[in-house]
């Protein structure tokens, strides 16, 4: 089965941070398998890095969150897998704070030239930490895909000397001295680079593991109403203020570029 032809899933997304304690303590085979054949989901979505940066999986390429106990990824992939059920990998992408702390060179910098939580998508940041960690999701846990989360909603201009030196060398504009009209410019040019940014990471990622589905969260919805076939699904999480209307709205925008 692929995601396309899901009807019903479960997602879940930790966020675990610095702080938490005991991740994995509570971790029972037999709660799992309840809610797999209870439930009868056709995926799960479980938790691998939010948004603070700590994986919440004992990973070798990034950063684990310090207090894990035990390796839930590995005990989610073994029930989902003997049930038949698709693992998807909830995973922050542009926003990423502990990436940022340590590498602040990766940052999107703002006007004045401060550091963002967020990363660049002209940045090497996908080269050398996003492509990695999902290949190994793909290779050493055998999950069926990733949902990239925290990525068009938390992307931030970059201001960065490099940045704007590209756009001038593109547009002959300088991006400090941009009327309000040319203003757009500077906008789109930073849309192309994220939807680039994008569409690189899922191609060097299928080329070693060409069955393992990807989606940047809200790409071909209200969010980026664009007609991009880019991703192999598309999704979105609704907010829980007038969740359901705003389902209703985006799924009609989904569902007019005929994808699932």
């Amino acid at each position: 089965m692929k995601r396309k032809d899901s009807f019903f899933g479960l997602h879940f997304d930790y966020h675990a941070n610095k702080e938490t304690k005991d991740i994995g303590k509570g971790f029972s085979p037999e709660v799992l398998e309840r809610i797999v054949t209870q439930v009868q989901p056709d995926f799960i979505q479980c938790d691998t890095k939010g948004h603070p940066g700590y994986c919440s999986y004992p990973t070798k390429i990034g950063t684990p969150a310090p207090h894990l106990m035990q390796d839930l990824l590995a005990g989610w992939r073994e029930i989902t897998k003997k049930h038949g059920v698709l693992l998807y990998s909830h995973y922050s992408g542009i926003w990423e704070r502990c990436a940022a702390q340590q590498h602040p060179q990766w940052t999107s910098k703002g006007p004045n030239g401060e550091n963002s939580e967020k990363m660049s998508v002209f940045g090497p940041y996908a080269q050398q930490l996003l492509i990695p960690q999902l290949k190994e999701l793909a290779q050493v846990y055998g999950m069926d895909g990733a949902w990239v989360d925290g990525e068009c909603w938390a992307q931030e201009l970059d201001y960065s000397p490099e940045v704007k030196a590209l756009f001038t060398a593109q547009t002959g504009k300088d991006p400090d001295k941009l009327t309000e009209e040319e203003k757009a410019l500077w906008v789109d040019f930073q849309r192309q680079a994220f939807f680039r940014y994008v569409e690189n990471y899922i191609s060097m990622v299928k080329a070693e593991c060409p069955n393992f589905e990807i989606t940047s969260n809200w790409l071909n919805s209200s969010w980026v109403p664009d007609n991009l076939q880019i991703t192999d699904f598309i999704s979105g999480d609704l907010a829980p203020t007038n969740s359901v209307d705003s389902a209703r709205f985006d799924g009609r925008l989904m569902r007019s570029y005929g994808r699932n």
